[in-house]
């Protein structure tokens, strides 16, 4: 069994390696800012904002880690107006099964 220490350990890793987010919109790949990344309880948050300037819709996410490696992709449907910013907040349980 691992130890709650070695699992502590291993998530604040991760929070410092996933520093790069992505979302394709109408088709293109924009970064957005990592306004913050915080460990609650077995749970690494990532909370993201867009910055572009863009009507349409947000069909899939990338999180990239420190060596450009993707480490998760997903699949969406958010649809936004060109005055209208996406706050996200992403949560990802580390824990032992």
């Amino acid at each position: 069994m691992l130890t709650d220490a070695f699992l502590n350990r291993t998530r604040t890793r991760w929070m410092r390696w996933l520093t790069d987010f992505r979302y394709c919109l109408n088709g293109t790949w924009y970064t957005a800012e990592i306004t913050d990344k915080e460990i609650d309880g077995d749970k690494l948050r990532i909370t993201t904002m867009t910055t572009d300037e863009v009507a349409g819709t947000v069909t899939a996410v990338r999180i990239y880690d420190n060596n450009g490696t993707l480490a998760l992709s997903a699949t969406e449907n958010i649809t936004k107006k060109a005055t209208q910013g996406i706050l996200t907040v992403w949560e990802f349980p580390l824990y032992e099964v």
